[in-house]
């Protein structure tokens, strides 16, 4: 009887999740009602027409790099790479989100400046993850372990502590950034101690091409 071994599945690495979602944080001043009848709102952010133009761009240009991306087959220098460049970017969001923090807090909320320094991050972020994330994120794992629950637990209690104190026109984007830091750190503490792995669904048609195994492991039919 033929007994095929267990295989363990990783998770994507959230933080290129999250520093996508972070693109489309929104960012143009406005003093229309917003969609939460609240008193104390007294102005909101909504999407721009430039982050229409990110979408396009992250669509296109990720799809093609991830097509890429996909083709290579170049083992552990491939990793190695792949590790390199997502550390390089972390830390490129870490610092866009400390702006961001900064910014919300010296700068009035209508500020042009303020929301030019906002468009070129996001513009920045968008190229990043479009030449770059898309690919890893597709090609390369994570093995999460018990780190990510209380990481859940002090998020979430963050996010309690904003809905009570923070300001209400700043508590979304203050609870994007708050769980994009956190879990951003946590990815880089995994792929610098436990390494970046290849996904299965990038890693097992690779071996099955090159003959070191001989089936690909499916879902079995009820």
């Amino acid at each position: 009887m033929d007994v095929r071994p267990p295989y363990h599945l990783p998770f994507v690495p959230l933080s290129i999740l999250l520093a996508v979602v972070c693109i489309f944080v929104p960012n143009v001043y406005s003093t229309d009602p917003p969609k939460k009848a609240d008193e104390n709102y007294r102005f909101h952010f909504a999407l721009s027409y430039y982050q229409l133009g990110f979408l396009a761009i992250l669509v296109i240009v990720g799809v093609l790099r991830m097509v890429t991306e996909i083709k290579k087959d170049e083992g552990r220098e491939r990793l190695i790479r792949c590790r390199n460049r997502l550390t390089a970017i972390l830390v490129f969001v870490f610092l866009y989100i400390l702006m961001e923090v900064f910014m919300a807090l010296w700068f009035p909320p209508d500020s042009q400046i303020k929301y030019y320094l906002n468009l070129g991050g996001q513009f920045i972020l968008t190229l990043l993850a479009s030449l770059y994330l898309i690919g890893i994120l597709m090609t390369c794992a994570i093995f999460y372990n018990w780190l990510i629950i209380p990481t859940i637990v002090i998020d979430g209690t963050m996010c309690y502590l904003l809905n009570l104190y923070a300001a209400p026109e700043y508590e979304e984007v203050y609870r994007c950034w708050m769980i994009t830091f956190s879990v951003c750190l946590l990815d880089l503490w995994y792929i610098w101690s436990r390494g970046l792995l290849d996904s299965p669904f990038y890693s097992l048609p690779k071996m099955y091409e090159r003959g070191e195994i001989d089936y690909l492991p499916t879902i079995p039919r009820p």
